[in-house]
């Protein structure tokens, strides 16, 4: 098995420091949890990306954790979340948008 790197690591310390300030929070992960889908830049993924994230901070977020995973996820612009209370995005990936 492969020791964990140091952004893992990072990232499994932050998952815990969160887990443990709040007993409402909760951690998602965007892959595993939101329906993400990794390592694709195809437009109908990156629409599908945009999509899900969109829709997790318009339905699920206030209250959570939303780890992004040690994988690319291409995205087009236009995330919008409103009224979203006591949310944090933990990215342990990459998230990448085009360029115009």
């Amino acid at each position: 098995a492969e020791a964990p790197s140091s952004s893992a690591a990072a990232i499994d310390a932050a998952r815990m420091k969160s887990l443990q300030s709040s007993d409402e929070k909760h951690m998602f992960d965007f892959e595993a949890d939101v329906g993400g889908v990794p390592r694709d830049a195809s437009p109908a993924i990156m629409e599908r990306n945009t999509r899900s994230f969109t829709e997790y901070l318009r339905r699920s977020a206030n209250h959570t954790t939303l780890l992004v995973p040690d994988k690319t996820f291409h995205f087009y612009p236009g995330i919008y979340g409103r009224h979203v209370r006591n949310f944090t995005l933990l990215i342990g990936g990459t998230v990448r948008f085009p360029r115009p």
